[in-house]
């Protein structure tokens, strides 16, 4: 990924796991683990759709070596793109313009944040 953390893909790929070095995104999930614990409850309990992906586990491995001590932040998640057609559009959602690098149409890239309120021409998403 761009912030420099590996992907690893289950052999279905079905779920993820995205491994950093940088704490910053696994100390803001860990932030918002109580909210989104109940969410994630009540969408099971109330057999609600959502697009959000389930975080399935959060893990820091400390690894020792010559040169000291090496963190590693583990994020497991399920892979909502598994299974999309390959013409589907992917968007990289952040809640933020600054710094959200504008993909050109027709790239094969991952669309950001500016992308998706164009395409979208600020109309809402339905989930059925």
């Amino acid at each position: 990924g761009k912030g420099g953390a590996d992907f690893i893909f289950s052999h279905d790929y079905k779920y993820i796991c995205k491994i950093s070095t940088n704490s910053k995104e696994f100390k803001r999930l860990l932030t918002i683990l109580p909210n989104y614990f109940t969410y994630t409850s009540q969408r099971f309990y109330h057999g609600m759709y959502s697009k959000l992906a389930l975080v399935l586990g959060l893990y820091r491995v400390q690894v020792n070596t010559n040169n000291g001590i090496n963190n590693y932040f583990i994020i497991v998640s399920e892979n909502i793109a598994a299974g999309m057609p390959s013409d589907s559009n992917v968007y990289d959602l952040k809640g933020t313009l600054n710094s959200r690098r504008y993909v050109r149409q027709g790239e094969m890239r991952t669309y950001m944040d500016k992308n998706f309120i164009e395409d979208r021409k600020g109309l809402p998403i339905f989930l059925n």
